[in-house]
């Protein structure tokens, strides 16, 4: 008689258990949004500086410093708009929600705002705390960051520009995105330890058989 290979019904349970994905949504995670007011719009000439823009699909919160930017010179990682934060700026922050319960990643892009004072750093925070801080250079840098492990239900993820040495200093962000990867729920967890107890009863008894 054919012998039962645990190990196939092994990736088979794991997988069908991690397959359960909580369903994590950020809204204008592009920052792509049209709003119905700002607190200021500005300009050089080569940027249009939109600050602290609101409207029911921007999604975030913006503080004072923060907005969404244009410009031709830097290309969107995400259709044309990024946000910005310039010098020392309020927390640009948004609160999601989590299905399930896992370890997170989140990943975005940053860049320093070209032609400008450098030494912009950028700071994240999860649910309140203080993640890390980047340095940002010219240029679109892709950045992905474990955040930990992360309950279900509301949880919250921010950025804070620090200032630089010198004036108008500005770090760009764009295609801000948060996965996670579900840990099984306990019953799941206790389902699949029985399964696998019973696979190894059965493929003893086929094998002794």
């Amino acid at each position: 008689m054919r012998k039962v290979s645990v190990a196939s019904f092994l990736v088979l349970a794991f997988a069908a258990v991690n397959a359960q994905a909580a369903a994590v949504t950020l809204i204008n995670d592009g920052f792509e949004a049209s709003w119905t007011a700002t607190t200021l719009v500005g300009s050089d000439g080569n940027w249009t500086f939109n600050y602290e823009p609101t409207g029911p699909n921007v999604g975030w919160n913006f503080g004072i410093g923060t907005g969404v930017a244009t410009s031709s010179l830097v290309t969107a990682q995400e259709g044309s708009q990024y946000a910005f934060l310039q010098t020392t700026t309020g927390l640009l922050s948004q609160t999601f929600n989590v299905a399930q319960a896992g370890n997170a990643d989140l990943s975005f892009f940053y860049g320093l705002r070209p032609n400008y004072a450098a030494g912009q750093e950028l700071e994240v925070y999860v649910n309140g705390n203080f993640l890390t801080k980047l340095t940002t250079q010219t240029g679109w840098t892709n950045s992905v960051l474990s955040l930990g492990f992360l309950s279900a239900g509301s949880n919250s993820i921010a950025f804070k520009g620090t200032g630089g040495v010198g004036g108008d200093t500005t770090v760009f962000l764009d295609r801000v995105a948060v996965s996670v990867s579900n840990v099984p729920e306990p019953t799941s967890a206790l389902m699949l330890s029985l399964g696998l107890g019973g696979l190894l009863l059965a493929r003893r008894r086929i094998t002794n058989a």
